[in-house]
């Protein structure tokens, strides 16, 4: 479903994908994770006389919902570096209320940079009986413009259950030269 609520503003609500695999030494069929929203804003438009331009930001959001043989078991956040920009990242934080112990995992960026994906681990937390673990690096990550930047929790142990995680990071943008 999409929703144009201003001129500017799109909303798109989408639907799961299934799939089915069989011609594989483990076939499997279901749902896959679910980009469920995908928000897009207008920035900057010209008609034909004026440059004839258009820069939009996404922003999409997908929920860990697919079945076991497709799910990759995380949250993503995608948004999108605008056009003319580099995106410098200099801190990142992440937290989590956790109801067990034992390994927590690490939280996972994945960026472009000069046209070759790149993925950076923020340090890994280990439970020592605190409900509420949280770590805070200084980091310098880039991300090209038109590229598409995720943060992914990735548990390391099957003994932990992430009740909840949030994400943090700050920087900049840089003009590209």
């Amino acid at each position: 479903m999409e929703l144009i609520p201003t001129e500017t503003n799109e909303l798109l609500i989408n639907p799961p994908a299934y799939q089915f695999k069989g011609n594989t030494a483990t076939p499997a069929n279901g749902w896959l994770d679910d980009q469920f929203l995908v928000v897009k804003q207008r920035l900057f438009s010209a008609n034909e006389d004026n440059g004839n331009y258009i820069v939009t930001a996404f922003l999409g959001i997908t929920a860990a919902s697919g079945n076991a043989a497709f799910t990759n078991g995380t949250w993503i956040i995608t948004p999108t570096i605008p056009s003319g920009k580099r995106l410098v990242i200099q801190t990142i934080s992440y937290s989590r209320n956790v109801s067990a112990s034992g390994t927590l995992g690490q939280m996972a960026i994945t960026t472009t940079v000069n046209g070759t994906q790149a993925q950076y681990w923020a340090p890994e937390l280990y439970n020592d009986g605190a409900r509420y673990p949280s770590n805070t690096a200084a980091v310098t990550i880039y991300a090209d413009p038109g590229t598409t930047p995720s943060i992914a929790f990735v548990r390391s142990g099957s003994t932990s259950v992430f009740e909840a995680s949030t994400a943090a990071v700050s920087g900049y943008y840089a003009a590209v030269k």
